[in-house]
């Protein structure tokens, strides 16, 4: 949301916020946060400040940037917003496979997870049920 200032010296009554309104653009006051933010609005704030510096990080490495370009022309918008929606994806695990599993270190536990994620190495903890780390690793 773009703003401006038409008088830099009264920034109080001089600002104010480009929208767009259908096919037009309307010069409106700047939103107003009234009231403490609760716990939930704050961690959605950081999840998108983590997507957008995320997504910029990216956006500067052509190699890295590659594989999102596709879904970004595809979906008709830009390279950076394919990467933020991948980003505020959450994970999907859909199987956990634990039959190569015996105790021993080094044994496999095979996690299924979404394919589009490229997962490269999943951490695991395993747990008892009064919430001690029995095991934990890649």
């Amino acid at each position: 949301m773009p703003s401006i200032d038409f008088n830099p010296l009264a920034r109080r009554f001089g600002r104010v916020v480009l929208r767009r309104v259908g096919d037009r653009m309307v010069f409106s006051r700047p939103p107003v946060r009234r009231g403490p933010v609760s716990p939930t609005t704050a961690q959605q704030a950081l999840r998108f400040r983590e997507a957008a510096a995320y997504s910029k990080g990216i956006l500067g490495v052509p190699t890295r940037r590659a594989p999102y370009e596709p879904a970004a022309e595809k979906n008709h918008q830009s390279v950076y917003n394919a990467i933020m929606t991948e980003f505020l994806k959450k994970p999907l695990i859909r199987d956990v496979k634990i039959d190569g599993y015996h105790g021993h270190v080094g044994d496999v536990l095979a996690v299924l997870a979404r394919t589009d994620l490229n997962l490269a190495t999943v951490h695991v903890t395993l747990r008892q049920a009064d919430d001690t780390v029995v095991e934990e690793g890649d």
